[in-house]
């Protein structure tokens, strides 16, 4: 069967990058022209003139999409970031001396990690630029990074062929390398065609690496030992290659232009083509039967039904992450296009829109399956809870997180978005270990966490969507433990007796008895979001015989 695509010029010639922005409604190319090009994929709009950007001065290596923001750099050692939807230059995430070859987003977005022409890694926090994480032990240039769709690890590969995987929370503190992998790649230079792609499975699962063999070996998580191998589809070295949204295939490019596009469960090739030039960069649609690829000529294609479904009967490449309908969510949610406050789903800067939830380099977000949506990965009790919640407690729930029943109008929600997760390790002395965390509040605006520090607490807030709020974290010296979140602000507290156990372990000093101290009140307090000048935050003091419990708070954060 011949391919279906649809071929145009998109830069001069030389190396051309491409990625399908998080919700497939556009393709970003960028290329040794230091120019960014931006195609509409819409079948009435691919064929118009392409929205270029111009804020590289240098040949442009890599591309990386998130949600609401993309990231790009290049050969001028920096690393820009923009808007999706509005395509504005946002900030100068990197300056970096070096060429920047490969860009990563955390799972999160609020992470980058940067491969350039040095042997450290560095990884960057996008809301403040100034805290940077590097990442030391290759012994030649880095190549690529890419990091774990769960948020663990981050692999790595450099110029000598070797592969690494760091966890990136590990028991020791900090980043550490838990393996290394030196035989398995072929050698290159920093300038090489060959781009050192190592990249995980979205379920991550495993991740590949392309063979000194031609062929492409899968890693599995955690014994990091080779489980399967997809081999016999080339004779030539690997440049690049891509996993399909749900994993099921995997495309990938060789020097001599041919792509290869595998069934990974069958291990064997279902479809290929050979183009005239080297494959330097490939992307699949997060949605669609579609990959598209870019060359050395400057050129980038469309293969539209690249999986021969009706022929082979093989399953749709993006069907596991296929999009929630409108309908689906009014039924989840009991009320309705709008519920019965007048909330709109369509007039919440989009939180609740049916984009594509799935993020390519950045991690995957599967939201099909709303009955894994809680996963209890740390012990803490909560997805057990999750699993027995009813329709009537999601719509109560959602009501009351964002902010929108008018008091005296509503049952009692329960307490705090459905309560704080337990510390996992309690020791004798009644307090957690160090580094222990848990959650606070979880919704639809975001989620909120603390991570015990011994003598204070650190309370992590994080938004689902980033282009309307901005990720914050405080120092806790009274480690709190209940939170709530709404479109307005964020509300904190914790019982008399939680603020005494901080007040003991600061003075303890490293005793193993904890000096006595006076009881400390139950406390309150409120940070507003947006940094509006008439709403600033407050804090309070409970009077003595008073206590927060979580059972009788709501924040009604609709009042102006």
């Amino acid at each position: 069967m011949k391919p279906n695509l649809n071929q145009r010029y998109a830069h001069a010639e030389g190396h051309t990058v491409v990625k399908y922005t998080a919700d497939g409604s556009a393709i970003i190319t960028a290329g040794s022209d230091s120019l960014i090009r931006v195609f509409k994929t819409a079948k009435d709009e691919r064929d118009a003139a392409a929205t270029t950007i111009d804020k590289h001065s240098e040949a442009i290596q890599s591309i990386a999409v998130h949600r609401s923001t993309f990231a790009t750099a290049g050969d001028d050692g920096i690393v820009c970031l923009f808007d999706n939807s509005s395509l504005d230059f946002e900030k100068m995430l990197v300056r970096s001396t070096s060429a920047v070859r490969t860009i990563n987003y955390s799972p999160s977005g609020s992470k980058v990690a940067v491969a350039c022409d040095e042997e450290t890694i560095r990884m960057f926090n996008v809301s403040d630029i100034s805290i940077v994480i590097p990442i030391k032990g290759h012994k030649r240039f880095v190549k690529c990074v890419e990091f774990d769709p769960k948020g663990k690890y981050l692999i790595s590969s450099s110029c000598d062929g070797e592969v690494r995987v760091w966890d990136l929370d590990s028991a020791e503190g900090g980043v550490s390398c838990v393996t290394t992998l030196p035989a398995i790649m072929p050698t290159s230079d920093q300038d090489s065609n060959i781009r050192g792609t190592v990249s995980w499975r979205p379920d991550g699962s495993c991740f590949a690496i392309p063979g000194k063999d031609k062929d492409i070996h899968l890693i599995a998580r955690d014994s990091w030992q080779a489980h399967s191998v997809l081999s016999g589809g080339h004779d030539e070295d690997i440049t690049t290659f891509s996993w399909s949204p749900n994993g099921n295939y995997l495309a990938s490019a060789t020097t001599s232009g041919k792509v290869c596009i595998w069934d990974v469960s069958e291990k064997q090739v279902i479809a290929q083509y050979r183009n005239a030039i080297e494959i330097s960069g490939i992307s699949w649609h997060p949605s669609l039967n579609i990959l598209a690829f870019t060359d050395r000529y400057g050129q980038m294609t469309t293969w539209e039904d690249v999986i021969p479904m009706e022929e082979r009967s093989l399953p749709h490449p993006a069907l596991a992450n296929a999009r929630i309908s409108d309908e689906e969510v009014d039924v989840l949610f009991g009320d309705g296009p709008q519920n019965r406050n007048g909330y709109s789903r369509n007039n919440h800067d989009n939180e609740m829109n049916d984009e594509n939830m799935d993020n390519d380099d950045d991690g995957h977000d599967d939201m099909s399956d709303m009955d894994d949506f809680l996963i209890d990965d740390d012990g803490a009790g909560y997805a057990e809870r999750s699993a027995n919640r009813g329709g009537q407690h999601n719509r109560a729930l959602a009501n009351a997180s964002l902010g929108n029943l008018p008091f005296g109008q509503f049952e009692a929600p329960k307490p705090f978005q459905s309560g704080s997760t337990p510390f996992k390790d309690i020791k004798s002395s009644g307090l957690p270990e160090e580094g222990e965390r848990r959650y606070l509040a979880f919704n639809m605006m975001g989620v909120i966490y603390t991570i015990f520090q011994g003598t204070h607490s650190v309370v992590n807030v994080e938004f689902h969507n980033k282009s309307q709020n901005r990720n914050f974290h405080f120092q806790d010296y009274f480690n709190y433990s209940m939170a709530a979140l709404g479109r307005k602000g964020a509300v904190f507290a914790v019982e008399s007796s939680k603020v005494e156990q901080a007040e003991q372990a600061r003075n303890s000093d490293g005793e193993d008895e904890a000096q006595p101290t006076t009881t400390n009140p139950s406390r309150i307090y409120y940070r507003p979001l947006g940094g509006l000048a008439d709403n600033s935050e407050w804090s309070m003091r409970l009077p003595e015989g008073e206590e927060v419990t979580g059972k009788h708070i709501l924040m009604d954060l609709s009042v102006k």
